[in-house]
């Protein structure tokens, strides 16, 4: 069977726009919307790859392999053969992903690795230099804007020899704001139906570098090595977490953003007429429930979404309310299987993984849900309830049949219980924008969950503040919000003395040091003897952090 969760606030319907001969149809505005999302074009490429030899230093990276010789001698570009069998001898098998697991098959990957640790620059602060450039480069060509915020961390030294391959594969997050790999080799690189390849080997005799970068959820294989040795530097580039994102600023937007911004905001002025919940556009490239954040977009998703965040109204405030979600399918069903085999659970915490993908056979429940919602001010929201109704509030095809692909993001077999039989889940993963105009986020925050109301907070115009105010207060009464500094803070900015008392009288502890320190700040704010007799019963003359706090502007 198939589950969606059911809507509490969609209420859809055909309006009369005053002449008859031009009714608004739900529809017809929905494919438009859709429609125009599609027209918003990428700045940048799924892949790039180029020759980097004027990168590189004149006389060539001194690397060193640690158990390479007793000499430590440096490698020699193009690489010896003598050089290339020591590198073979010191070198593991390099293994792939399967599942959670890693596992070796040479049918799948013929090739050596050497760990990051073993392998070492002569001048350490020539390489990284020489190496920024290299990401620099990569960036600008993949079209992402945070150029300072993207490190390189060595990954492995790959070495390939003669018949040495890997099939075509998708790279797994092996760090927390992954983006893509940056490897050195002959690749064929597809994404979204198109194909690129990067064969650099006729010109390998000639001590050429060059490098390839790609988003790691791109497919891509590593052709035979017909002749020779093939010797690469595995990078992954990745998206420093500072932590902060200025949600104030008008981020960049796409191409010919202004007539297109214009042409979207004419069409969304008959939303409230049409529709009183909000909607989704699915996005191009995978995400995991840990990178799914507004820093670690890729490619085309990144313009669609910064082009949502960078409507404006005529008072310059943002025009839509942008989250992001996971729409997740979850099959489970009976694995096809040899029933001779007993073999042990997939993702047994307590025994070993048979180290093997399963393939379903019967599949008994089918379920469709919303999960893993990304907030406006890009953090996760743990307790959002809104019930995004995937058939109606999704744009564009809806079909479960084809949105998902056939491969799924992970799965879990369990082996034979006593006397049941093996069981097989699937899940999928599909990533999406939602957005609704802010006139109806009022709407949404009476449903959507305390970590919303907060989230909400931290990005919320002056303008909202004092009706926004109004209804935190009514949470903390309600004792359907806890009261934190980051509330407290916010409180401020609505300048109403009376909504911070009835807050402070929903508080009777201290809950952090933090919040102690916006507390204390209250009296210099308000200059008020009421907030400063509730301060102090509150507690917070207890604190000798007071007067570390600075003024809550």
């Amino acid at each position: 069977m198939t589950k969606s969760g059911d809507n509490n606030l969609s209420t859809t319907h055909d309006v009369d726009s005053g002449d008859d001969d031009n009714s608004l149809d739900l529809d017809e505005w929905k494919e438009e919307l859709n429609d125009a999302l599609d027209c918003i074009t990428k700045r940048g490429e799924y892949c790039t790859g180029k020759d980097i030899t004027s990168k590189v230093p004149r006389f060539q990276p001194s690397i060193t392999v640690d158990g390479l010789n007793d000499d430590n001698e440096p490698l020699a570009f193009p690489l010896p053969s003598s050089q290339a069998a020591m590198l073979r001898s010191v070198a593991d098998k390099a293994p792939f992903g399967k599942g959670l697991d890693t596992v070796l098959d040479e049918s799948v990957r013929k090739a050596w690795q050497i760990d990051a640790d073993k392998v070492h620059f002569a001048d350490e602060v020539q390489w990284q230099s020489v190496l920024n450039g290299i990401v620099s480069d990569a960036v600008s060509s993949l079209g992402m804007t945070y150029n300072n915020n993207v490190r390189a961390h060595l990954y492995k030294m790959l070495l390939y020899e003669k018949g040495g391959f890997f099939k075509k594969h998708k790279d797994t997050e092996k760090e927390k704001g992954i983006c893509h790999p940056l490897t050195g080799g002959a690749l064929v690189i597809e994404h979204a139906g198109e194909k690129k390849t990067f064969d650099f080997s006729s010109k390998s005799r000639e001590g050429i570098f060059f490098a390839t970068a790609f988003y790691a959820d791109c497919e891509h294989e590593l052709l035979p090595v017909e002749s020779g040795w093939r010797i690469c530097l595995a990078y992954n580039l990745v998206i420093a977490q500072n932590g902060t994102t200025n949600n104030n600023r008008p981020l960049p937007t796409a191409n010919d953003v202004t007539a297109q911004q214009k042409e979207f905001k004419s069409l969304t002025s008959n939303w409230t007429k049409l529709c009183d919940h909000p909607l989704g556009y699915r996005l191009e490239h995978n995400y995991t429930e840990t990178n799914l954040h507004f820093a670690n977009l890729k490619g085309r998703d990144r313009e669609v979404v910064e082009f949502l965040r960078g409507c404006r109204d005529q008072n310059g405030d943002p025009l839509f309310v942008v989250c992001m979600m996971l729409i997740e399918k979850h099959e489970s069903g009976m694995p096809d299987i040899d029933y001779g085999y007993r073999g042990r659970s997939f993702y047994d915490d307590c025994s070993e993984s048979d180290g093997g993908d399963h393939t379903m056979g019967e599949v008994h429940e089918t379920y469709i849900e919303a999960t893993n919602w990304v907030g406006p001010d890009d953090q996760f929201m743990t307790d959002f309830r809104f019930n995004f109704d995937i058939d109606n509030h999704l744009l564009g095809d809806n079909d479960s049949e084809t949105m998902f692909g056939e491969d799924p993001t992970r799965q879990d077999y369990e082996s034979y219980t006593g006397n049941a039989g093996p069981t097989l889940d699937y899940w999928y993963h599909v990533a999406s924008v939602v957005f609704w105009p802010r006139s109806m986020n009022m709407k949404v925050l009476k449903s959507a969950g305390s970590s919303y109301v907060v989230s909400y907070l931290n990005v919320a115009s002056p303008s909202e503040i004092p009706e926004l105010g109004s209804y935190i207060v009514t949470l903390l009464e309600s004792r359907k919000l806890t009261m934190s500094a980051t509330v407290l803070s916010r409180l401020c900015k609505a300048n109403d003395e009376s909504l911070v008392l009835r807050a402070l009288k929903c508080c009777q502890r201290i809950p952090s040091g933090e919040y102690a320190r916006a507390l204390a700040l209250l009296p210099r704010h308000f200059h008020s003897p009421e907030i400063r007799a509730e301060v102090l019963d509150t507690g917070c003359k207890e604190y000798s952090c007071c007067n570390q706090a600075t003024y809550i502007s």
